[in-house]
C-alpha cells in the first residue's frame, strides 16, 4: 500500500465522529491535567482549514456557490525520486462537499513510477469533518478549558475574515 486510506464513513458515522471529537478534546484535557500543566501553558493546539489555498481549493468558501464536483484529476506532475529507482507522484481532488453535514470528501491518487512508467496506482478516499471557529471554541470550553486564544495560523495576530486560511487555538486549563 502506497498511502494509508481513511475508512469510508456514512452520514451516521460522520455524526458519531463529530460526537467523538468532543470526547477527544475531553481526553486531551484529562491527560494534560494529569500531567500537571500549570494554568497559562498551552495544552491543546488544533488547526481548522477555513479558506481556499492553491494546495487545497474548495474548502468552506464552496458554500457561497455550489461547486461542480467531482473535480477532474489535476494534470500529472513530475514524480519525486524515492532513491531506489522509483518515483512517486501524489494528486488530490475534491469529489464531494456537503455543507449541511459539514463533510468534505477528497480522493488522493498515488502513482508509483519506474523508468518513467506508472507501475502501480492507488486511489484513497479522505473524509474531512469541517469545523468552524465557534465549533472548536465550544468543544474546548465543554472540555473544561478556560481561556482560549485564537490566532491567524502560526502568527500572533488575530484572524481576519476572508483572509485567514488557518486558525490556531491555544487553550489554557
Amino acid at each position: 500500500m502506497l498511502v494509508a486510506s481513511s475508512a469510508e464513513r456514512s452520514p451516521a458515522s460522520a455524526r458519531r465522529t463529530a460526537a467523538s471529537s468532543a470526547s477527544f478534546v475531553a481526553r486531551i484535557r484529562e491527560r494534560t491535567s494529569r500531567a500537571g500543566r500549570p494554568k497559562g501553558i498551552p495544552s491543546a493546539r488544533i488547526t481548522s482549514t477555513i479558506g481556499d489555498t492553491p494546495q487545497q481549493p474548495a474548502t468552506w468558501k464552496s458554500w457561497v456557490q455550489e461547486p461542480r464536483l467531482p473535480q477532474a484529476w489535476p494534470e500529472r506532475g513530475a514524480p519525486r525520486d524515492l532513491g531506489d529507482g522509483t518515483a512517486l507522484a501524489i494528486a488530490v481532488r475534491t469529489v464531494a462537499f456537503d455543507p449541511l453535514e459539514q463533510i468534505l470528501v477528497r480522493e488522493m491518487r498515488a502513482d508509483l513510477y519506474r523508468d518513467g512508467e506508472v507501475i502501480q496506482s492507488e486511489v484513497h478516499r479522505l473524509d474531512h469533518m469541517i469545523y468552524f471557529k465557534n465549533d472548536i471554541l465550544l468543544m474546548l470550553r465543554l472540555a473544561g478549558f478556560g481561556e482560549v486564544e485564537v490566532f491567524d495560523g502560526l502568527t500572533s495576530e488575530a484572524p481576519r475574515p476572508w483572509e485567514t486560511t488557518r486558525l490556531m487555538f491555544v487553550a489554557h486549563a
